[in-house]
């Protein structure tokens, strides 16, 4: 007796995505403009929002090749961009998102300009590069390698990692404290000898406020996500998560 076949249960989206999502596609859109004019743009990881609400202060237009990745999968041109980076003498067990951006980058210098095949427009020239070891330890191993196509200079926001419970956690926080201030503050004077300019200090007063009731938002969200059933699901928390980045 044949299997019963199950029939594909819908998904319901959140018509919040609709609102959302098309910031993702307004930041490729200024990272393009923002080149086409002149201004600043840099190849960024996810990382401490505060270093994201430093380089917004400053002007400087963030795009994140990390998304970028998923989009060119999503579209289906990534293969291309993969086997690039593998000809390079990449090995092919090394991240995806990674291979992605460096075949792409690759193929990019080869040809002066963007790929035509690059989706959404694709993503400019940066004039930097700001990598972090957040989530993945050696994602800024990437951002370095990426140095051999491009010639501008790289930031690591490098993400302390402090102890747990107790007495040690008690012990860490001061240091740990300590440490980020000082890696930002250093982020914010090499910026503004690279870009020429003074930090607009309102200005990034006003971009932390947002971040914070964005984050605040966003930790209600995850909040509601404990419910059964839970009534945003990862295809809605993933898209939504990358819009909220480009809300600052």
């Amino acid at each position: 007796m044949a299997a019963e076949e199950n029939p594909a249960r819908a998904i319901r989206r959140l018509e919040a995505r609709k609102v959302l999502r098309p910031m993702v596609d307004k930041m490729y859109e200024e990272g393009l403009r923002a080149a086409q004019s002149g201004e600043p743009v840099a190849w960024c990881m996810g990382n401490w929002l505060e270093g994201d609400a430093i380089l917004r202060a400053m002007g400087v237009i963030q795009v994140f090749p990390e998304n970028y990745g998923a989009v060119c999968a999503a579209m289906g041109v990534a293969p291309g961009f993969l086997s690039r980076c593998e000809a390079e003498g990449f090995p092919t067990h090394m991240c995806g998102y990674a291979r992605n951006c460096i075949g792409y980058t690759a193929r990019m210098v080869e040809l002066g300009d963007i790929p035509p095949e690059a989706p959404m427009g694709g993503m400019p020239k940066p004039m930097l590069l700001v990598g972090s070891g957040m989530a993945c330890d050696a994602r800024y191993k990437w951002f370095q390698a990426l140095r051999r196509y491009l010639e501008v200079p790289i930031w690591i926001l490098e993400m302390p990692t402090p102890g747990y419970g107790g007495t040690k956690r008690e012990r860490t926080y001061d240091s740990t404290m300590r440490y980020v201030v000082a890696e930002l503050r250093d982020f914010v004077t090499f910026l503004e000898g690279l870009l020429k300019k003074k930090m607009d200090w309102d200005k990034l007063c006003e971009m932390v406020d947002n971040m914070e009731k964005v984050q605040r938002v966003w930790w209600e969200a995850l909040e509601m996500r404990k419910a059964i059933p839970c009534p945003m699901h990862s295809r809605d928390l993933w898209s939504i998560a990358m819009a909220l980045c480009s809300t600052l």
